[in-house]
C-alpha cells in the first residue's frame, strides 16, 4: 500500500468487498473485520502513519472460499480509490 499523496496519512482505514464466499481467517499488520463480503481494515500502532511517497508492506490475509476465486477489483484508502 503506497501513499502516491503529497500529506501523511495518519490512521488508515482500507476497504473492499469480495466478489465471492470469500471469508478472512487471519490478518496480519492491520486489524481486519469482515462483514459478509465487506472488509474494513484498520492500521495497527506501529504502521499508523504512511509518510507521503512511502509505503505499508506485508499487509496480507488468508481466507476461505468454496466455489471459484474472484479477486476483488475496487478498494479505497481513507475514502479514496485506490490505484
Amino acid at each position: 500500500m503506497q501513499n502516491t499523496g503529497s500529506a501523511s496519512l495518519s490512521n488508515w482505514t482500507l476497504q473492499w468487498s469480495f466478489p465471492g464466499n470469500q471469508s478472512i481467517t487471519s490478518f496480519w499488520n492491520g486489524v481486519a473485520n469482515q462483514s459478509g463480503a465487506q472488509v474494513i481494515v484498520k492500521n495497527q500502532s506501529y504502521n499508523a502513519t504512511i509518510p507521503a511517497g512511502a509505503s505499508v508492506s506485508g499487509v496480507g490475509f488468508t481466507a476461505n472460499i468454496t466455489g471459484a476465486n474472484a479477486t476483488p477489483v475496487s478498494f479505497t484508502l481513507n475514502g479514496s480509490v485506490c490505484k
